[in-house]
C-alpha cells in the first residue's frame, strides 16, 4: 500500500494518513492482508507495516548495490531514478515482497513489527555465509553480526531462527547467553514471537533438550554446557546453528570451548552490540569473519538512537 505526496508535502503527511486510514472510521479492512506500507515523495520514503504507530516508521538504506542498479535500469528509462523508484524496486520487486513478508514480517506480543534494513540485509549474509563450507573441516562458515545497542538483536535472531527452520530440514537452533536475565529475555522475546523455545533450567535439562532433540528452539546460559560436555554427549550434525548473544564476553575460555566440544561441526554466529578493538579476538572466535555491521554512527544518521556526548575534565583533588 503506497501513500505518494507531492514533493512539497512533507512525507510524515503520508505516514499519518497511513495510520488515519487503518482506524475504524475509515478503511480498516483495506489493511487486513498488507504487509508493507509505503510513504513517499519524489526525495523520500518511510516504511512500515500494518498498526505501526508514527515513531516507528523507517527509512531503507539498500545494500545490495549490483541487483538494486540492475533492476533500477530496468524500470527507470531516460531519467535519473528519484528517492521513490529506488524505494519501490527495493521494496515491491517481487521476489523481495514475498521475502519480506514470509521471513521478515512478524508478531512481537501481538504488535505486527517488519524488519529494519540492517535486520534483513544481516540475516540475507548469514544465509549467504552459512550457505559456504570450509574446505578443511568441512562445517559452515560462521562469523560475527556486530549491531550496536537499539538496533534490534534479538528480533533478527528470531527472524534468523525462523527462516533456519523452515528452509533447512533437521535445522536445531541454540541460542546461547551469559546471563541469566538474558536468557529469560531472550526466551520471552522469541515466545512473544508465536516460536516456542525450550529454556534449559538446569545443565541436566540442556542435556535432555539436546539429547532427546524435542525442541528446535534452545536457549541456554553458557556455564550449563559444563554439564552437558561431563556428559560426554556431542552433536555432530553440521546444521546446528549456534547463536551466541553478546559474544565479546565469554567466549574465550573453558566454557566456550566446551560448548564447541558439545557441538563440534556447528555454525557459530556471534551477535554483539559492543564495538570490537584491539586484537578482535571476538571475530576470532567466530572465524575471523565479519558478517554484517550497523553501528553507532549508523544509528544516530538513521535517528535510531541519539548521539553519545562526553566531555573530558580535569577533577580537582
Amino acid at each position: 500500500m503506497i501513500e505518494c505526496k507531492t514533493p512539497t508535502l512533507d512525507v510524515d503527511l503520508g505516514v499519518e494518513q497511513h495510520i488515519r486510514n487503518q482506524s475504524a472510521d475509515y478503511i480498516p479492512q483495506l489493511f487486513k492482508f498488507t504487509q508493507v506500507l509505503l510513504a513517499s515523495n519524489k526525495n523520500a520514503i518511510k516504511y512500515a507495516t500494518t498498526g505501526t504507530g508514527k515513531k516507528y516508521w523507517n527509512i531503507w538504506k539498500e545494500q545490495n548495490a549490483d541487483w538494486h542498479s540492475e533492476r533500477l535500469a530496468e524500470c527507470v528509462v531516460d531519467r535519473l531514478p528519484t528517492e521513490q523508484d529506488k524505494a519501490i524496486v527495493s521494496l515491491f520487486t517481487p521476489e523481495r515482497l514475498l521475502r519480506l513478508a514470509r521471513y521478515f514480517t512478524l508478531y512481537d506480543a501481538n504488535v505486527k513489527k517488519i524488519a529494519r534494513y540492517q535486520q534483513y540485509f544481516a540475516v540475507e549474509k548469514i544465509i549467504k555465509t552459512i550457505g559456504i563450507y570450509d574446505t578443511i573441516s568441512g562445517n559452515r562458515q560462521s562469523g560475527v553480526i556486530w549491531h550496536t545497542q537499539g538496533s534490534g538483536k534479538s528480533l533478527t535472531m528470531v527472524m534468523l531462527a525462523k527462516y533456519l527452520l523452515e528452509q533447512i530440514r533437521g535445522a536445531k537452533v541454540i541460542i546461547v547467553t551469559d546471563r541469566t536475565e538474558l536468557d529469560r529475555q531472550i526466551e520471552q522475546t522469541f515466545s512473544h514471537t508465536r516460536l516456542k523455545p525450550a529454556r534449559a533450567t538446569s545443565g541436566k535439562n540442556l542435556i535432555e533438550l539436546i539429547g532427546e532433540g524435542k525442541s528446535d528452539i534452545v536457549t541456554a546460559i553458557i556455564n550449563k554446557f559444563s554439564t552437558v560436555e561431563n556428559s560426554k554427549l556431542k552433536v555432530e550434525s553440521r546444521d546446528v546453528f549456534v547463536l551466541v548473544d553478546e559474544s565479546h564476553r565469554t567466549n574465550y575460555g573453558n566454557l566456550a570451548a566446551k560448548m564447541r566440544l558439545v557441538f563440534p561441526n556447528g555454525c557459530y554466529i556471534g551477535f554483539t552490540g559492543t564495538p570490537l578493538m584491539k586484537n578482535e579476538r571476538t571475530a576470532a572466535r567466530f572465524g575471523n569473519r565479519y558478517i554484517h555491521k550497523y553501528t553507532i554512527k549508523d544509528g544516530v544518521d538513521d535517528k535510531a538512537i541519539v548521539p553519545l556526548i562526553y566531555e573530558g575534565r580535569f577533577v580537582e583533588r
